[in-house]
């Protein structure tokens, strides 16, 4: 369910291209980007796919050398809310909805989530539970103490809530709520997801696909490693099908390592969608679940 990563200004590690790729394939419903930089924090999200976000990450770092500053990353896994820039991390502290729509800009405080947040109102389906989560809990909290990150019965509330990971950035540090794993380059993670365990996949459950639900394939290639998987065409999508490079699923899709050709399939018809860098069926989907290492994950 999502990962959140950081690393402070007194760190000077980065993370490595490969953990990059490897967070945003293991959470690969958009991700996000925050940091601190002359008494603001600045945020950046709705990054769809791997090679935008990549792009838009060393664009910032360029400008703003990364190294010396407070930086934090968040990478999807859809589990309330569509899977759109919408419901990307970060999100600031606001009563207004529509505010989460604003795809980059700055604040006193950002904020990003990991988990579910089961003691939770939504008043807004749209939105994932960590905004609503924000619109009808953490505003009135914030607006009873616009220092409430240094307040201990604030955070004691907060965590009481949430019963999950979250990330706050103000302009001179980071409060981290729950347990976050440090590795050997002295940066966190909330879970162990910046790890390359794709290959544990042992089944992936399409529901709710309309047209596409009776079309199944039985096996995906990845990396010369064989997982038997339950998936529709449409599923290659949402594995973001461009990781499976190159190869051939069940004699009836092709995908190119330019992720740019994929053949007709049964007659339905795909469009290439530039917000989400890979093809996608003219009609909707709304999900799926897969089962990791025994545990149950709703994307």
């Amino acid at each position: 369910m999502c990962i959140i990563t950081y690393k402070t200004k007194e760190n000077k590690n980065l993370w490595s291209y490969d953990t990059l790729k490897t967070m945003f394939q293991n959470n690969p419903d958009g991700a996000g980007i925050m940091f601190s930089y002359n008494n603001k924090v600045y945020y950046y999200k709705g990054l769809m796919c791997f090679e935008k976000f990549y792009t838009l990450y060393n664009k910032l770092n360029e400008k703003y050398n990364f190294k010396n500053l407070d930086v934090a990353l968040h990478f999807r896994i859809k589990t309330h809310g569509g899977i759109d820039t919408r419901n990307t991390h970060p999100f600031i502290i606001t009563n207004d909805f529509k505010k989460f729509d604003d795809l980059s800009g700055s604040a006193a405080v950002a904020l990003m989530h990991n988990g579910i947040i089961y003691n939770n109102t939504t008043t807004n389906n749209k939105y994932n539970d960590t905004c609503n989560f924000i619109v009808n809990y953490l505003y009135y909290i914030h607006k009873l103490d616009n220092n409430f990150l240094n307040n201990k019965s604030a955070i004691a509330l907060i965590e009481n809530i949430i019963n999950s990971k979250m990330l706050f950035l103000t302009n001179n540090s980071f409060v981290a709520l729950g347990d976050f794993l440090q590795d050997e380059n002295d940066i966190y993670y909330s879970n162990d997801s910046y790890k390359d365990y794709i290959s544990n996949f042992t089944s992936l459950y399409l529901k709710d696909y309309k047209t596409f639900s009776k079309y199944t394939s039985k096996y995906i290639y990845y990396d010369n490693y064989i997982t038997e998987i339950t998936l529709n065409k449409k599923d290659v999508e949402m594995l973001k099908h461009k990781y499976f490079i190159d190869k051939k699923i069940n004699d009836q899709i092709y995908i190119s390592s330019d992720g740019l050709v994929l053949e007709k399939v049964n007659s339905y018809k795909y469009k290439y969608d530039d917000e989400f860098c890979s093809y996608v069926e003219l009609e909707d989907f709304t999900g799926a679940s897969c089962i990791v290492g025994g545990a149950v994950y709703d994307y």
